[in-house]
């Protein structure tokens, strides 16, 4: 794919007690691009248009996240676990589909 028909993708997965010692599986578009640990960052590439992102641990994982990107702008997404750890036992059953949570970031801004 040429690199113009590309845009990048940077997950950052902040550092929390939560999952502390276990990675996150991306999967874009059905198929797994990587895996991110805590406290780090996962950058890839995605054709221009519309592209779905999911988080998995085990069981539990994120709802989709549909993206268009339409710019050379880097797109970031930031993905966490949500749950207060008193809620971890309705996290891992009732709550297995939304255990992790992708949020978009902003967009940087730029000086005027």
């Amino acid at each position: 794919m040429p690199e113009s028909d590309t845009r990048t993708v940077r997950i950052i997965r902040p550092a929390q007690f939560t999952d502390c010692v276990r990675s996150y599986t991306i999967i874009v578009d059905g198929r797994r691009v990587g895996k991110i640990a805590q406290n780090s960052v996962l950058e890839f590439e995605v054709p221009q248009g519309r592209t779905t992102i999911k988080a998995q641990i085990d069981w539990g994982r994120s709802p989709t996240l549909t993206i268009e990107p339409t710019t050379t702008e880097t797109i970031e997404i930031m993905v966490r676990n949500p749950w207060n750890p008193l809620f971890t036992l309705f996290a891992i059953t009732f709550g297995f589909r939304f255990y992790l949570k992708l949020d978009r970031l902003s967009p940087p801004s730029r000086p005027a």
